[in-house]
């Protein structure tokens, strides 16, 4: 188990196998964490993580129920999985599904963008909870590959999105910002 009380600057990895405990800090900060190895790594102690950028490339990084803010970067490379439970999951800059067999499962509750979002390469993306893109900045884009999307909600004041493929979602609310379709969106109607 790694059970830190200050602020790192450095790269933490959690590589090899079997099963591992991560149990961050309250209001300390992580500089870059990486799941590497087939290892599961299971966030276990204080509310919410903080890192500047967590990148999943093999193995599962599961968030069992606690909040996690990211900086900058959050990226699913390979056969990685990211799981976010029940928790908030706050991404800054960019979220990157960069694998056809890359799995990303939303949390529950909210999954904010503040970035780019790619889904282009065909990963799994599990959503049952509301996709919130809440820039305020325009040249935003997103390749939503051919997931299904649940609730997305597009609201950052002067915010733009160009749409990089087609969209599939069950509920999409634009309020206060720009999105560019150059691809189609289906509306599913759930009969």
């Amino acid at each position: 188990m790694i059970d830190t009380v200050f602020g790192m600057n450095c790269k933490l990895a959690f590589t090899g196998g079997g099963t591992q405990y991560f149990s961050p800090k309250d209001m300390f900060y992580y500089s870059r964490v990486v799941q590497e190895g087939t290892s599961t790594t299971i966030v276990s102690g204080g509310s919410q993580l903080y890192v500047d950028t967590l990148e999943i490339n093999n193995g599962t990084f599961d968030m069992n129920g606690y909040n996690l803010w990211v900086s900058y970067n959050l990226s699913v490379n390979n056969s990685g999985i990211f799981t976010g439970s029940s928790g908030k999951v706050s991404v800054y800059d960019n979220l990157d599904i960069n694998s056809g067999t890359a799995t990303f499962n939303a949390p529950t509750d909210t999954l904010s963008i503040g970035g780019n979002f790619y889904n282009g390469a065909g990963g799994t993306f599990n959503s049952n909870g509301i996709i919130l893109f809440n820039s305020g900045i325009t040249g935003r884009w997103i390749y939503p590959g051919s997931a299904t999307y649940g609730t997305m909600i597009f609201d950052g004041s002067g915010g733009e999105w160009t749409l990089n493929g087609d969209l599939y979602a069950d509920t999409v609310f634009i309020k206060d910002v720009n999105l560019l379709c150059g691809r189609d969106y289906t509306h599913n109607l759930g009969y």
